[in-house]
């Protein structure tokens, strides 16, 4: 058993491979294969009812993406049209500057304004939905 972060507060307990003890990251391309693997069904945060919601800049570090939690229930394929429109856009950085992101980016889980630490790092389908291990992994 290890310990992962809930966002929002708090950590629970899930089993887990070896391999995730790396802090390996989830990518954008990552999350849009995830999508594209379980169109139907709902993604949620482990330990919260939040879900994948807007990509916007990551106010930690402007040039990094990040998505913004979001209440709204959303499955792979919805969230997928979601990532893939708005990656085609211009997003701007909070001190100025324009950035496109690319599948190949690691992002953050924050609000606008955030300089949240969040990651996905695993997924595991439970109950025909898909839930989405987040940690926090410092910058």
């Amino acid at each position: 058993m290890v310990e992962f972060d809930v966002i929002g507060g708090g950590f629970c307990h899930c089993e887990v491979e070896k391999e995730l003890l790396k802090n390996t990251t989830y990518t954008l391309g990552d999350l849009l294969n995830l999508c594209d693997k379980y169109p139907d069904h709902p993604f949620r945060f482990v330990g919260s009812t939040l879900t994948v919601g807007d990509l916007h800049s990551w106010r930690g570090s402007y040039d990094q993406p990040a998505l913004e939690p979001s209440q709204d229930v959303k499955t792979g394929l919805q969230i997928g049209q979601l990532l893939r429109e708005q990656m085609t856009t211009i997003h701007h950085g909070w001190k100025g500057g324009e950035y496109r992101y690319r599948e190949s980016d690691r992002f953050f889980l924050a609000n606008r304004g955030s300089a949240s630490e969040f990651m996905v790092i695993d997924y595991r389908l439970t109950n025909s939905e898909v839930v989405l291990i987040t940690k926090i992994i410092p910058w």
